[in-house]
């Protein structure tokens, strides 16, 4: 808190004044202080604004009882002290670049730069990217991280870089539209299906949610499904959810082709989500 007029010792005093003029009352040509300000920062790395209130022109004047004649005025000015300093974030992408990208609300590319106060601030990259008939699927940040959501503190020049790997075609795979869910997000789970082989095989389908805590949750069990010679099958809208409240943690859909005789697997793929 700011005291105007308070003499307290080793506080640090700034005059705020006014050019005189030699035709106004009670002015003498030289700079007049119309308070001072004594304040000292217990955090010097504080970003702190200062009001300025209660303020007075003040005129001398003898006839007052101690000398000076005060008149109130409206205007209240603003300042800071020590601005958060603004450093650089260059985001890049490998082995492409132009996938977007967002911090907060705004939405950027990749390899690109961009100016922000220091701070924390949360880069959010998409899990698939799609480039023409190409998909990409995030692999990992540059510090091994495997979640595309990463929280970082920016205090200086910074640059992070996100690997991505060409999708190659899987007999199954599935992905959800982001990593992070609040309650009355809509979730859209895709999924793909393929037989690369030159012949047709018949298998079962199986599609679950793992939970933190809980049994898990089958979605579906499709039983002796024959998927033809050089099938594919591919849908990012595969199902949606409209997510209530639930429990926070981290969540994992399974998706695998089973051998519908023996029930062993064919094969599987997963897809990590979390709730907050």
């Amino acid at each position: 808190m700011i005291q105007v007029g308070e003499n307290i010792a080793g506080w640090e005093t700034l005059g705020v004044g006014a050019g005189g003029d030699s035709g106004t009352p009670g002015w003498y040509g030289e700079q007049f202080g119309l308070c001072r300000l004594r304040f000292k920062s217990k955090n010097e790395t504080a970003y702190t604004r200062i009001d300025i209130y209660d303020a007075y022109w003040v005129l001398i004047n003898a006839s007052a009882p101690d000398g000076y004649s005060r008149i109130p005025f409206d205007v209240v000015d603003d300042a800071h002290y020590n601005e958060p300093p603004v450093h650089t974030l260059t985001v890049e992408s490998t082995p492409i670049d132009g996938i977007n990208f967002t911090i907060g609300a705004t939405t950027y590319t990749t390899n690109s730069s961009v100016s922000l106060a220091e701070g924390p601030y949360t880069v959010n990259m998409p899990s698939v990217w799609t480039v023409g008939p190409d998909q990409y699927e995030f692999v990992e940040w540059e510090d091994a991280s495997t979640n595309p959501v990463r929280v970082i503190s920016l205090t200086s020049n910074m640059t992070i870089t996100a690997t991505y790997e060409l999708y190659v075609l899987r007999p199954i795979s599935i992905y959800t539209d982001k990593y992070g869910y609040s309650a009355g997000d809509t979730m859209y789970l895709g999924l793909n299906l393929a037989n690369p082989l030159d012949n047709p095989i018949t298998v079962c389908v199986a599609i679950w949610l793992e939970r933190p805590v809980g049994p898990i949750k089958i979605i579906l069990h499709a039983h002796a499904v024959t998927l033809p010679a050089g099938f594919t099958y591919s849908n990012p809208n595969f199902k949606s959810f409209i997510l209530p409240s639930i429990p926070s943690g981290v969540y994992t859909w399974h998706a695998a082709l089973l051998n519908p005789t023996t029930h062993a697997t064919v094969a599987e793929d997963t897809a990590e989500w979390q709730f907050t």
